[in-house]
C-alpha cells in the first residue's frame, strides 16, 4: 500500500512541456515566469525525490489551467512532449505553443496562437533576493530583439499577478525603443 501523498503547497497553474534538449532556453523562461510568483510545474524541480514521477506528471497536467508547449526539433521527437500536449488538447486545456526553432507545429497545435521565440539564443534572468527586482538579458539573432521581447511580454501578460506588471512594462518600453531605433536606421 502506498503512503498517503503529502499535498503540494500550490497547484501548478502553468505546465511546462518541453524536450530536455531545450533546457538552456526553457529554464530561464520558467525562472522568469516564477519570478512573478506564477505557479509553474517544471518536472526538473517540481517532482520531489521518492515521488512516482509519472503519476506526478499526470496529476500536474490534470491540475494545470495552461500548458506551455516549448516546440522544437527535440520536442517533435519526444514521446513525452507529444503525450503531454495530446492530453491537453483532448481535455480542451488552454495551450500556448512557444516556438523555439523552425520545426513545424503538428496540426492540432497549429490551431493555437503561438509565441515566437525562434530568434532567441539565450536568456539570463537575475533575481535580487532582497528587493525581488528582476533583470532579464536576452541574447538573440541580429534584428530579432524587439520581436522576441514582444513575445516574452505576451507570455508574461498571460500570468494573472500584479508582480508581472513592472516586468511587462519594462519590456514594453524596451520594445518601443528598439523599434524606434530600427525605424531610424531604416530611414538613414
Amino acid at each position: 500500500m502506498d503512503a498517503p501523498r503529502k499535498p503540494h503547497k500550490r497547484a501548478a497553474r502553468l505546465f511546462a512541456s518541453y524536450s530536455r534538449e531545450d533546457r538552456r532556453l526553457v529554464d530561464p523562461v520558467v525562472k522568469l515566469l516564477r519570478s512573478t510568483r506564477a505557479p509553474v510545474f517544471y518536472d526538473i524541480d517540481s517532482i520531489e525525490p521518492g515521488e512516482r514521477w509519472r503519476a506526478r506528471l499526470d496529476e500536474a497536467l490534470a491540475g494545470a489551467t495552461t500548458v506551455l508547449v516549448f516546440w522544437s526539433v527535440g520536442a517533435a521527437r519526444s514521446e513525452w512532449v507529444m503525450r503531454e500536449w495530446s492530453a491537453a488538447v483532448a481535455v480542451n486545456k488552454e495551450i500556448i505553443p512557444v516556438v523555439l526553432d523552425s520545426t513545424p507545429l503538428p496540426l492540432p497545435l497549429c490551431e493555437y496562437q503561438w509565441i515566437d521565440l525562434r530568434g532567441l539564443l539565450s536568456v539570463d534572468v537575475q533575481i535580487d533576493a532582497e528587493s525581488a527586482d528582476v533583470a532579464v538579458q536576452f541574447s538573440m539573432q541580429e534584428n530579432e530583439q524587439a520581436v522576441v521581447e514582444e513575445h516574452i511580454s505576451c507570455l508574461l501578460a498571460r500570468v494573472d499577478d500584479p508582480m508581472v506588471e513592472p516586468i511587462h512594462h519594462k519590456l514594453t518600453r524596451r520594445i518601443k525603443r528598439a523599434l524606434r531605433t530600427r525605424a531610424a536606421k531604416l530611414k538613414s
